[in-house]
């Protein structure tokens, strides 16, 4: 939980904001996972092993947002409706069955 208040300590500071403004200006077209993945290497977020901590940043951007600091990009793709998965064909009836 430390990391997390690091990554938002962080990222909250007037310079940081500037930058993560600069990095969504210039790139209209990402989703926010991506922009978590430059926000981590810009500002080397990355675990013991060497991965990224993109659930973590994107969950501070989220809370930045939310405090109105900038506007964070929208959803890449528009959610899909359910639909239940149907047989082509009708099932036979039971056979043997009281």
């Amino acid at each position: 939980m430390e990391t997390q208040n690091q990554i938002k300590r962080t990222i909250s500071k007037p310079e940081a904001i500037n930058q993560i403004k600069k990095l969504i200006d210039e790139n209209p077209a990402m989703n926010k996972t991506q922009l978590a993945d430059l926000v981590c290497e810009r500002f080397n977020f990355f675990d013991p092993k060497g991965n990224k901590q993109t659930s973590g940043c994107v969950k501070a951007l989220r809370k930045l947002e939310k405090s109105g600091h900038f506007v964070l990009p929208g959803t890449s793709r528009e959610p899909k409706k359910w639909q239940p998965r149907r047989l082509e064909m009708s099932v036979p009836d039971p056979i043997g069955l009281p």
